[in-house]
């Protein structure tokens, strides 16, 4: 004889299929499945929870949650002393007019403002409260969080060079000076 099972508010009973009183027992809401066959259509038995459920998973989600924390955190140090271990990778940051010496001795006293700009650039900053004088800075940070400044001040009057100030600067492009647009660090062969 084939076993059916009849569902009645979530608990199966199993009924032999050809009983007289089995008609009877059909409730509003039921539904006849097949032994072999579960109300969700699974072939396997029903289960029911391990009510060691929460406890697994809060032991298993813990040490998670504390290695997530962990690596959020990781970026969140301000010491100089890092360690190096899951930082982001820094590469370095050139800012403003590269200028140097060389590029510097082109411009002369009595020179026009297009002359200059020609030489050496456009100014970084040109003020509008002193429009007599151009302003080239150069900023170049380095990986490790170290910068270099280096001003160059031109002075006009009469829409003619007056005077230059500025920082040190390079003698002249130098392949191995990082600061220079275009610097590609060379590999270092292996013997």
């Amino acid at each position: 004889m084939k076993q059916e099972a009849l569902i009645i508010r979530g608990y199966a009973r199993p009924e032999t299929i050809g009983t007289g009183n089995f008609a009877g027992t059909l409730h509003a809401g039921a539904a006849r499945v097949s032994r072999d066959q579960h109300a969700c259509g699974s072939a396997f038995p029903p289960t029911q929870p391990d009510p060691r459920m929460p406890h697994r998973l809060i032991r298993h989600s813990v040490p998670l949650l504390a290695l997530a924390a962990v690596t959020a955190l990781a970026g969140c140090a301000s010491d100089r002393s890092r360690s190096g271990f899951l930082e982001p990778y820094r590469f370095a940051i050139p800012q403003g007019n590269y200028i140097n010496q060389q590029m510097l001795d082109e411009v002369r006293t009595g020179m026009s403002p297009d002359e200059v700009r020609l030489r050496i650039g456009t100014p970084l900053l040109a003020d509008v409260f002193h429009p007599n004088r151009w302003e080239y800075v150069f900023r170049f940070q380095y990986p490790n969080g170290e910068s270099e400044l280096r001003r160059v001040t031109v002075f006009f009057a009469d829409n003619r060079v007056t005077d230059i100030k500025h920082d040190p600067l390079p003698a002249r492009d130098d392949p191995n000076d990082p600061a220079l647009p275009g610097y590609q660090p060379k590999e270092t062969e292996k013997s």
